[in-house]
């Protein structure tokens, strides 16, 4: 997994953590405003790589999924 757009990042690249465990913050000030429409300054980026390739992560925010 890629992830990018973090402020302050707590895993290293490669360390295995556990479920739960805090990966990061995100960076940006939320909630920032210029003139009267909002701006988005919070963006997460993530791309799920398998074997190094790009692929598409539909299946791992399945709702109602049955196993």
């Amino acid at each position: 997994v890629v992830l990018a757009g973090l402020g302050t990042v707590y895993a290293a690249q490669g360390q295995a953590v556990l479920p739960g465990d805090p990966l990061a913050v995100m960076g940006g000030a939320a909630g920032t405003t210029q003139t009267s429409a909002a701006v988005r300054s919070e963006t997460l980026y993530m791309e799920v790589r398998q074997d190094g390739v790009p692929v598409d992560p539909a299946d791992w925010f399945a709702i109602g999924r049955q196993e």
